[in-house]
């Protein structure tokens, strides 16, 4: 895939596992570094308390409908703010 993406940018960065995996984050760092692209490393966000919704907290639909979070599939996803700290992490090593 990284390949490919060189055919149309020179610019690419490669994330870390949301989710501590540390048998996939070796292949992916290794992998950005054999291919000389940046890595962001994102597990240290799945860390953190205040990034996972809780039963009860209310979510929008793809129609901007507000409902409560009823499932508990959906509880172990970031929030609006773990999904922050990933844009945010990605958007520093854009910037340097």
């Amino acid at each position: 895939m990284i390949d490919y993406c060189q055919t149309v940018t020179a610019q690419i960065i490669i994330t870390g596992c949301f989710w501590t995996n540390s048998k996939k984050e070796i292949i992916i760092l290794k992998t950005a570094l054999k291919q000389r692209v940046k890595y962001v490393p994102i597990d240290w966000i799945a860390k953190r308390d205040d990034v996972y919704p809780h039963i009860g907290e209310m979510i929008e639909d793809t129609k901007g409908k507000q409902y409560p979070l009823t499932s508990e599939f959906v509880l172990t996803h970031p929030n609006d703010k773990g999904m922050y700290l990933i844009a945010e992490a990605i958007y520093k090593v854009i910037n340097n």
